[in-house]
């Protein structure tokens, strides 16, 4: 006879891990940037893998800079990266599976140096993952 509760195999979350990261790019720009029009920026999770009692994230960071040069003509300089960064998942192991898991961008810095010839474009994240375990009730 079977009541429907907690019978059979389920998934069960365990663990959730939060973390703040700040990924910096630095390029340079051709030609140099007087002034700063906007920036935006573009992170996204790619990859995730559990470990004990932690996991590595990988993080796509596409970022996007409007400029304009001294004479006043506008251009647009493109970087994508990608980063991995450690995070305390406590509780977890590698055989452990992925439940969910979110990205937030928290702002991000944009500095021009060098008179314009070097952009540097820093990102403040927050990530947040949990995982999850096979759990046999019968």
């Amino acid at each position: 006879m079977d009541f429907g509760i907690f019978s059979g195999d389920a998934r069960v979350i365990f663990a959730v891990g939060v973390a703040e990261e700040s990924v910096s790019f630095e390029s340079e720009l051709d030609p140099p940037a007087a002034e700063i029009v906007t920036v935006a920026a573009h992170p996204e999770i790619t990859g995730i893998e559990l470990a004990e009692n932690s996991a590595s994230v990988e993080i796509s960071v596409r970022s996007v800079l409007d400029y304009k040069d001294v004479k006043g003509a506008e251009h647009t300089w493109l970087v994508e990266d990608t980063v991995t960064c450690g995070m305390d998942l406590p509780g977890a192991v590698e055989t452990d599976s992925v439940a969910g898991y979110m990205l937030d961008v928290i702002d991000f810095n944009d500095e021009l140096l060098e008179d314009g010839k070097v952009w540097i474009h820093t990102c403040h994240l927050r990530m947040t993952v949990s995982a999850e375990r096979e759990y046999c009730h019968i």
